[in-house]
């Protein structure tokens, strides 16, 4: 008898659970709430819960809200409370993204700016995205096609320069700035070899 058999040698059949959920499962976590089904103090423990994962804009942490039930008003109170305990802060969240991803991902001022206006920090782009100037976006740029070009090394040239530019406007780097980085990034790479 193996693991798959009952004791007649039959195979196992797995028992049904039928239509009842699963213990602990997320599926009604996730479903949007009838509005008004979420209090002040249930809004702000939503708000403290989500907070802890991840931070938030103003209008994500509304959404979030209304999303799990609570009312418009409610969730405008919550998150004004929130912002005058300095729980929330747009233009510190928009600062850190522009960081990061400047920092990790070596994306462009483009890109950037499509992210915070998709976060709903439109308002506070010009600021954060003020000391990425061109000559730092350049830079990042030829950064990051130096790096990729030490990779395509085994590749032909016209095979090696499409990758690197669809890599970099994948970044979002303007046409300018990825002809210039490449220019650089194969003069580097003539120097190493």
């Amino acid at each position: 008898m193996n693991d798959f058999e009952d004791g007649e040698g039959e195979p196992r059949r797995r028992k049904s659970r039928g239509n009842k959920p699963k213990f602990g499962s997320n599926a009604d976590r996730f479903a949007p709430k009838e509005p008004g089904s979420l209090d002040l103090d249930g809004a702000r423990e939503a708000a403290l819960a989500i907070l802890t994962r991840t931070s938030k804009s103003v209008h994500e942490l509304e959404q979030a809200l209304i999303k799990k039930g609570a009312t418009v008003e409610v969730a405008n109170a919550v998150v004004q409370r929130f912002i005058d305990v300095e729980l929330l802060d747009d233009s510190k969240l928009a600062r850190g993204i522009v960081n990061t991803r400047v920092a990790m991902k070596g994306e462009s001022a483009r890109a950037i700016r499509r992210e915070l206006d998709k976060r709903g920090l439109s308002g506070h782009a010009d600021t954060a995205l003020v000391e990425l100037d061109h000559d730092a976006e350049l830079e990042n740029a030829i950064g990051l096609a130096v790096a990729r070009m030490r990779r395509l090394v085994g590749l032909d040239r016209e095979t090696r320069m499409r990758r690197l530019s669809s890599f970099l406007a994948r970044k979002g780097y303007s046409g300018d700035v990825i002809g210039r980085a490449i220019r650089e990034a194969e003069a580097q790479a003539k120097i190493e070899l």
